[in-house]
């Protein structure tokens, strides 16, 4: 049966238990509360100090700080040998790419490539459109009185 002693005692100890949690909840909010206006204090204050503090840098250390970076950083000529090995595959890559991707004329994708990347120089660029037109990688399609550069 309903309403008997059994269901009092165990909405009893129902509430009894979300009571509990209610407060435990209540004391974790507290105490986060108080870590937040602990670290908004602290911001503060170090905002302060860096306010107060004038910097001043040697020169001597940020050259030094510079040099050692630059003996770990690879050379500029060994990352463009690298580059003019593989350049006929990426020119050919990228080209393609744009052309498979993105309904593009001739010279939109000669803005990208040359223009914007510097990937080429400009007759360069046309050389690897006629060589890939010749291979039939590429072809041109008529739309609304515009060549659109597509992908063979």
């Amino acid at each position: 049966m309903f309403g008997g002693d059994s269901d009092r005692n165990s909405i009893a100890k129902a509430f009894s238990k979300i009571t509990g949690d209610v407060a435990k909840l209540s004391e974790e909010l507290n105490r986060l509360k108080q870590d937040h206006s602990k670290l908004l204090e602290e911001n503060m204050a170090l905002k302060k100090q860096i306010s107060a503090n004038s910097f001043s840098f040697d020169r001597e250390m940020i050259g030094s700080i510079v040099k050692e970076t630059l003996k770990h950083a690879p050379s500029s000529n060994s990352l463009m040998k690298k580059f003019n090995k593989k350049r006929k595959s990426i020119l050919t890559v990228r080209i393609s790419n744009l052309a498979m991707h993105q309904n593009l004329t001739l010279p939109e994708i000669k803005e990208i490539v040359v223009d914007q990347e510097a990937l080429c120089s400009k007759a360069t660029f046309y050389r690897y459109v006629d060589r890939m037109k010749s291979r039939g990688m590429l072809d041109f399609v008529k739309i609304n009185e515009m060549d659109i550069v597509v992908k063979a």
